[in-house]
């Protein structure tokens, strides 16, 4: 076996280093180009674009959600939940757009609750989850007796039939008779 090849000379390692210097520059100066395109904030999950906002976005929608817009409220709510991954920033927003009495952001705040609760690895419950899983279930309900399908879907799926029965009761009676989805 010639080891001729492996052997370096003085001139071969110079050029060594010399190219491995090269490409440790290239690599440094590519991830500080790339880390200033978006200063501020995270890349959308998923290259979900539509959930990424600027940070003038975030400023507006703020100002907006706290004038009585459900809608900019929503947003926020989806944007932490979604691409920055705050819950409490997430909870907070779609429990201000669940105020205004929307059935979608009355879903979405209960959905956050209860995944708020289901977070726990504790066999038992505390009582602030157990209260968060009361609240949950209360904030979906009403977006149920509001006709949304996807709320009756989800008390169906977690709770049975006949506890979407239950919640509707005295509040919906002709939607009893249509099928679920």
């Amino acid at each position: 076996m010639d080891i001729s090849f492996f052997t370096l000379t003085k001139n071969k390692w110079v050029i060594f280093f010399a190219l491995l210097n090269i490409a440790l520059l290239v690599v440094v100066l590519t991830l500080f180009v790339s880390s200033r395109k978006h200063p501020a904030l995270p890349h959308a999950i998923m290259g979900n674009q539509a959930l990424n906002l600027t940070q003038n976005q975030i400023l507006t929608l703020e100002a907006e959600a706290r004038s009585g817009s459900e809608i900019a409220a929503l947003r926020l709510s989806h944007f932490y939940s979604g691409v920055y991954l705050s819950p409490p920033k997430a909870i907070y927003w779609a429990q201000i757009a669940a105020a205004r009495g929307g059935p979608e952001a009355e879903y979405e705040y209960g959905l956050l609750l209860s995944y708020e609760k289901s977070s726990s690895t504790e066999k038992h419950l505390s009582d602030e989850q157990y209260k968060n899983g009361q609240e949950s279930y209360n904030w979906i309900c009403r977006a149920a007796r509001q006709n949304l399908d996807s709320a009756r879907s989800q008390i169906t799926l977690t709770y049975g039939k006949e506890q979407l029965a239950v919640c509707l009761q005295g509040h919906d009676a002709s939607s009893l008779n249509a099928p679920l989805p």
